[in-house]
């Protein structure tokens, strides 16, 4: 699957149902989140631009230059430029054409991009988050019972559209995310999932010991919840392990068929489990250390992976109180989740007290009969294939407490890239044969309507030179004031991609569309041929991602994590604050803890340098 993931990764996801144009000239009001809402705009949030074909070639050019040797170069060059002299305009054309008569242009691939991905969701689409401790629920229970609280009062301003308007400073963001938020799910289906919206959803489903119990929860005070999940582990408690919602963690054709054996004797269960506003999983686990809480909430860690359901956004609680969530990425992302959880830390609605009568939430447990032979022998091979994909996987956390943004905003960088730079140094420790590779950095776009994200083309010419001034500097070969210089230069370009990513004119989503209406012209006319563009082996190194990294930097959250997207690479998620930082590495060959080690030692080495320079 890992050619499709690094595709995926890459882009990162378009509806094939795109809108109509009606909407175009009238506005885009941030306010609303479906699209039959536009009247009397008062926040307008612009159209995402699209860029010049030459603009987005020669940036392609400079962004694939120090991933190549000079041969490779000069032949992509050729690619390039033969495209931009033949078959690239007319596929421009065709990407106006998407612009002129869409919202945005890039949407409808960006689904296709998701509910096309064959692979199993877990580790590898799905991200994870740990939730700080709260600090009024201490039990299990309670602790849930407070996420469902928040959910509720939060899924009711996104329908009553009473949200605070999202902004990045002064900017209104797209608020169009929230409508997928909750109540979502992915169905899968053969060749290509569906992703369902219920509009009507007021339940949760709860999960323990992988069975389910579906809870109303819409206008219910926290108390009553409290009161069903204690029933529901009580009852749940008697009852063997099922492992019925582990078959969504298999490849999405197999999920497929065997949902619809599923289906034939079960149709109202799934369908409850389907339009729940959210899933809740009881589990009955105690972390251990902060490593072992991370993949209790990415994967089930050890002991839970029974108690998981992939196609919905998930919301764990582990027996401690701790929780943390995993989500369902197709609809959403990451900044739209952080939302929800930054009101979830400061809401102040909670309604517990003692019950004096009995309560009014009945739980209702679902049975899911009368399973077919080869449904459950598609659970088994749901288990042993789950194991194997969670045992291959190598993690590591690290808490780096040295210091933080504050000391590095003293040394006269941007926090983000200082850290990205940090990568670059540490990649090239532990490969010194091929110190540079392809390296993806995800930019919120929500700054235009339906935005999603866009990448940021971390390795650069002048990333390169400044690895080669730091290993020339710890060789006593450079000096002091030459290697800030070449650190500088390096965090300003990474700066500029950021800016230009942000401003709509980044070069990965772009290029992709015009792949991708390549590929459609393939399909219909006979004789047809990819543009070498496309085909050059380049071109997917470029794509590679061996260094897939995102900054989620917020105080509402502990950590949060994804898995790598090449056989070879590392999934790095990583947050900041004034005083520290924290990583959570992936890796398939083991090689996690030693990033982690390298990392912190530069890290380290670099803050010393650059801040004494600046004394």
């Amino acid at each position: 699957f890992l050619h499709q993931l690094r595709a995926f990764r890459q882009f990162s996801g378009l509806t094939r149902n795109y809108q109509t144009s009606l909407l175009l000239n009238k506005g885009i009001n941030a306010n609303h989140y479906k699209l039959e809402k536009f009247e009397s705009p008062e926040l307008p949030v612009p159209k995402l631009p699209l860029p010049p074909l030459k603009d987005t070639l020669d940036r392609y050019i400079t962004f694939i230059e120090p991933l190549l040797s000079q041969e490779e170069f000069e032949k992509t060059k050729r690619a390039v430029e033969k495209f931009r002299e033949s078959e690239g305009p007319l596929l421009q054309e065709e990407a106006k054409k998407l612009f002129e008569t869409t919202p945005n242009y890039i949407e409808g691939f960006w689904d296709s991009m998701y509910l096309d991905l064959r692979c199993p969701m877990p580790l590898n689409v799905s991200p994870f988050i740990v939730f700080n401790p709260s600090k009024t629920a201490k039990t299990q229970t309670k602790r849930a019972a407070e996420i469902i609280g928040s959910l509720t009062r939060f899924h009711e301003m996104i329908i009553n559209q009473s949200l605070p308007q999202d902004r990045i400073g002064k900017v209104p963001l797209c608020m169009h995310q929230y409508g997928k938020l909750f109540g979502t799910s992915r169905v899968p289906k053969i060749g290509r999932d569906v992703l369902r919206k219920y509009e009507d959803s007021k339940h949760v489903i709860v999960m323990a010991r992988g069975h389910f119990y579906k809870i109303d929860v819409m206008g219910e005070p926290e108390f009553e919840i409290e009161e069903a999940l204690d029933l529901i582990k009580n009852d749940s408690s008697g009852k063997r392990i099922q492992s019925l919602g582990l078959l969504s963690a298999m490849d999405r054709d197999e999920w497929a068929m065997a949902r619809d054996d599923i289906k034939v004797l079960n149709t109202e269960e799934l369908e409850q489990v389907e339009s729940a506003l959210a899933i809740i999983t009881l589990d009955d686990y105690t972390p251990k250390s902060e490593l072992d809480r991370a993949l209790n909430c990415f994967y089930g860690g050890t002991k839970q992976q029974h108690n998981r359901f992939y196609d919905k956004l998930q919301f764990h609680v582990m027996e401690d109180g701790s929780a943390g969530m995993c989500m369902e990425h197709t609809g959403v992302d990451g900044h739209t989740l952080l939302s929800f959880v930054h009101y979830m830390v400061n809401d102040s609605h909670h309604a517990f007290e003692e019950l004096d009568q009995e309560p009014t939430i009945t739980p209702q447990a679902l049975v899911f009969s009368s399973l077919s032979d080869s449904v459950k022998q598609s659970i088994e091979k749901a288990k042993e294939a789950s194991s194997q994909l969670f045992q291959a996987l190598d993690a590591s956390f690290l808490s780096f407490d040295s210091f933080g943004t504050r000391h590095i905003k003293e040394c006269k960088v941007s926090p983000d890239a200082f850290v990205q730079m940090a990568f670059q140094i540490t990649y090239a420790k532990m490969f010194p044969d091929v110190p540079t590779v392809s390296t993806y950095e995800s930019a919120n776009m929500k700054n235009f309507f339906h935005g999603r994200t866009e990448t940021i083309r971390t390795a650069s010419t002048s990333s390169v030179d400044f690895v080669n001034a730091y290993q020339a500097f710890e060789r006593e070969e450079l000096s002091i004031e030459d290697l800030t210089e070449s650190f500088q230069k390096a965090c300003q370009s990474h700066v500029s991609t950021l800016r230009l990513c942000q401003s709509g004119n980044g070069v990965d989503r772009h290029l992709y569309v015009l792949k991708e209406l390549a590929r459609q012209r393939l399909e219909r006319f006979s004789g047809y041929s990819i543009p070498e563009i496309f085909t050059d082996p380049n071109y997917a190194s470029y794509s590679s991602n061996v260094l897939s990294t995102s900054n989620v930097s917020t105080p509402d959250m502990r950590l949060f994590g994804f898995g790598p997207v090449t056989a070879d690479g590392f999934g790095v998620g990583y947050s900041q604050t004034p005083e520290n930082m924290i990583f959570f590495i992936t890796n398939y060959y083991g090689q996690s803890q030693e990033f982690i080690g390298t990392l912190s030692e530069v890290l380290t080495t670099m803050g010393k340098i650059f801040h004494q320079q600046q004394k």
